[in-house]
């Protein structure tokens, strides 16, 4: 889903097509496709080099933000409680927020 949404992303916000929208940022409720355009692959090239950096941080952020995952389903997923998932999150939000405030 992931490449889906950064194609079209990055279709939308060609200059033939109006582009030059705001940057990106990480509010999950903040985001949408169609609404940013724009954001998308630029938070998809702060995503590639976390993963890079820390390939669990960047799966734990797709896990919850391109795939909307709660908590305790990425606690399953990543076969940790839900509390280490919450506590795991705030090392990525950080240094992806930093990353995109440049």
């Amino acid at each position: 889903m992931r490449p889906i949404l950064v194609d079209r992303a990055r279709a939308r916000a060609t200059n033939t097509r109006g582009g030059g929208g705001p940057h990106g940022t990480l509010k999950e409720d903040a985001i949408a496709a169609d609404d940013q355009p724009a954001a998308l692959p630029e938070i998809d090239e702060a995503l590639n080099r976390l993963s890079a950096f820390a390939p669990r941080l960047g799966q734990l952020v797709v896990l919850r933000f391109f795939g909307g995952l709660t908590d305790a389903e990425i606690g399953d997923a990543l076969d940790v409680t839900p509390r280490t998932g919450q506590r795991n999150w705030i090392k990525p939000h950080m240094l992806l927020q930093r990353e995109l405030a440049l």
